[in-house]
């Protein structure tokens, strides 16, 4: 995508849960994060905290999980709860068949 000069139209993002806290200055990690995926046109995303203990691992860590999109409802797909169909605009450039009518990238 990057030799074609195509934006990749979803990104996912993990790390610690530290990555909320706030620093020194104030401000936590993640608004960075956020700042910069804003201007590169990623204008929904969202992020959810996720405990690798309840996916039946052996430890309780806290994983940060940041999902950002260009074209859909990043909520949609990071806070359902359970198997659910994107409820945002995503869904709108999809065939019958779940395909997208178009590509994704420009």
């Amino acid at each position: 995508a990057i030799k074609d000069y195509r934006p990749v139209p979803w990104v996912l993002l993990e790390n610690v849960e530290a990555l909320l806290d706030r620093t020194q200055e104030g401000v936590p990690p993640i608004k960075y994060i956020t700042d910069t995926l804003e201007y590169l046109g990623y204008n929904s995303w969202a992020h959810r905290v996720v405990v690798s203990a309840g996916f039946g691992l052996p430890n309780r860590r806290k994983r940060v999980f940041l999902l950002a999109s260009m074209h859909g409802d990043a909520r949609d797909v990071l806070l359902a709860q359970g198997a659910q169909r994107c409820l945002g605009g995503c869904s709108e450039g999809l065939n019958p068949d779940g395909l997208p009518r178009e590509p994704c990238y420009e």
